[in-house]
């Protein structure tokens, strides 16, 4: 038998990124799956770091709403370009 694929969301910090992750929440813990946290920087567009910052601060936003909803889900977070964590969210385990 196959794992569960998480469910996945990609977050920017906008409040429609942290409904979406709110309303993921429910998703996760109904199917008993891990939910991922998805911010994905452009390649090449990061020559200073703030993009990278950005991405971060976005995570902490929304991993901060998953935490405070008291739910049992484990929420993954990735940020990159084309990093593992990225390519598998589309890609069974």
């Amino acid at each position: 038998m196959q794992a569960a694929r998480p469910i996945a969301v990609g977050v920017d910090g906008s409040k429609a990124a942290l409904m979406a992750a709110e309303w993921a929440i429910g998703e996760a813990v109904s199917h008993k799956v891990p939910l991922r946290l998805v911010q994905v920087i452009g390649d090449g567009d990061d020559h200073d770091g703030r993009e990278r910052e950005y991405a971060e601060e976005a995570l902490r936003l929304a991993s901060a709403a998953v935490h405070a909803c008291g739910k049992p889900v484990t929420a993954i977070h990735c940020a990159g370009v084309d990093t593992p964590c990225c390519t598998r969210c589309n890609t069974r385990p």
